[in-house]
């Protein structure tokens, strides 16, 4: 078996398309947890070639002795995510000492790789190191919707009404996107707006 490593190559890469089905992965598409996935690992040192992340909205949670998740990921396939770190059981997601878990939230599982029960239905995915889980108070949905326009050119004009500057421009410190030659333009905008 694979060993978990939480930082695949040391260095942070360019953001990815959270449509990206290669970083992205679905339940299906998730390495087994028992064949060694040369997509994945590297067969000379065990670790991580890439990094990839498991995205699913929680269904429901129940804690017996450990974290159970039931989850659906973006594919509509639906699973389970057992957290077994020897140290921390994920009880704290549940009693809200941590960012707690929500039917409709999101939960993301770093380099997770799947086990098919025994009628095959449903995947299962162990956590065995709890800093690779973490749960995103969002909608799935709503994530990969603020991702897409994310990734939308910015205004290279101003956005205040007739005006065309194009130099020194500032983005808008509530929605980072809206780009102004000024705070008094700015402000004239939002207060047409009713923002």
């Amino acid at each position: 078996m694979p060993h978990h490593h939480s930082r695949a190559t040391g260095r942070y890469g360019t953001c990815s398309n959270l449509r990206n089905k290669t970083t992205f992965v679905s339940f299906n598409d998730c390495p087994d947890f028992v064949e060694l996935d040369l997509r994945y690992w590297s067969d000379v040192t065990g670790l991580p070639k890439r990094n990839w992340c498991l995205l699913a909205t929680v269904l429901d949670a129940t804690f017996i002795g450990k974290l159970v998740v039931d989850v659906v990921d973006a594919e509509g396939t639906p699973g389970q995510i057992v957290i077994t770190d020897k140290d921390d059981s994920g009880e704290g997601f549940l009693k809200g000492e941590k960012r707690k878990l929500k039917r409709g939230y999101t939960v993301a599982v770093l380099y997770p790789m799947a086990e098919a029960t025994w009628h095959g239905v449903r995947r299962t995915i162990q956590v065995e190191n709890i800093e690779e889980f973490t749960v995103i108070p969002f909608a799935l949905n709503n994530l990969r919707e603020v991702d897409e326009r994310m990734r939308k050119p910015l205004p290279t004009t101003c956005c205040a009404e007739a005006c065309n500057q194009k130099d020194n421009l500032r983005n808008c410190s509530q929605c980072h996107i809206a780009r102004y030659c000024s705070v008094v333009r700015a402000l004239s905008v939002l207060d047409t707006s009713g923002l």
